[in-house]
């Protein structure tokens, strides 16, 4: 036994076994982060909005007054406009209100794979901005994303779903009967 484990051949056999056993244990676990990645990429990208807007519920779009605004910590609509004197951007919501976001030296601004400066961001564009609040009201800009015409913009309009009329079936019958 021990004339075998000492052998050239068994040393090189098992070096070979071992090595290849670790490159299965590593693309397997770079399997299982990339997926883990891949279905964080695709559950994010169909909530877009809603991740926004503080983990909208299925029944937002059907409750009185529509969906709740955006929360403090984000902001999604339509440019209206921008000075680049002040680092400020006029934001539009998808509700009509109105909102500031300032940008500073720490803000990135992506359209499709590239940053851009400030001035690049024209009225008309839609955004979404993940930025902090700050004492006027504003939010303060850490990453804004602008969608162009050409590029897929996320539906930024409040829904006009009607909410269906919940009769119990006992109430209408009772008024077509006269029961």
């Amino acid at each position: 036994m021990n004339t075998i484990l000492n052998s050239k051949k068994t040393r090189a056999i098992l070096w070979i076994v071992g090595g290849t056993a670790t490159v299965f244990v590593v693309f397997g676990a770079g399997m299982a982060v990339g997926y883990r990645q891949g279905i964080f990429a695709s559950h994010f990208g169909r909530d877009y909005l809603a991740n926004f807007r503080g983990g909208v519920s299925m029944m937002a779009d059907v409750m009185p007054g529509g969906p709740p605004p955006l929360n403090q910590y984000g902001m999604a609509g339509t440019v209206l406009g921008v000075d680049p004197s002040s680092s400020v951007i006029s934001v539009e919501g998808p509700s009509g209100d109105e909102g500031w976001v300032v940008v500073d030296g720490g803000t990135m601004i992506r359209e499709e794979n590239k940053t851009i400066p400030l001035t690049d961001v024209i009225p008309g564009n839609t955004i979404v901005v993940i930025g902090d609040p700050n004492g006027h009201g504003q939010v303060l800009a850490r990453f804004i994303r602008v969608f162009t015409g050409s590029s897929s913009i996320p539906q930024l309009t409040e829904p006009t779903q009607q909410v269906p009329d919940r009769v119990p079936a006992s109430v209408s019958t009772s008024v077509v009967t006269g029961q």
